[in-house]
C-alpha cells in the first residue's frame, strides 16, 4: 500500500468516525430532552 493509498483510507475512516460521532451525539441530545420532559413531567409542570 503506498503512502498516498494509506492517506486516503485514513482520511476515510475519519469521515466515518465523524458520522459516528455525530450520530452518537444527536442520541445523548434525544435522550437528554426526553429525560427532561419525563423529570418535568413527574414534577406536575
Amino acid at each position: 500500500m503506498t503512502r498516498k493509498e494509506m492517506i486516503a483510507v485514513l482520511e476515510g475512516n475519519c469521515r466515518e468516525l465523524d458520522e459516528k460521532k455525530l450520530q452518537y451525539k444527536r442520541m445523548i441530545h434525544a435522550l437528554r430532552l426526553e429525560e427532561a420532559a419525563a423529570q418535568a413531567v413527574s414534577a406536575g409542570v
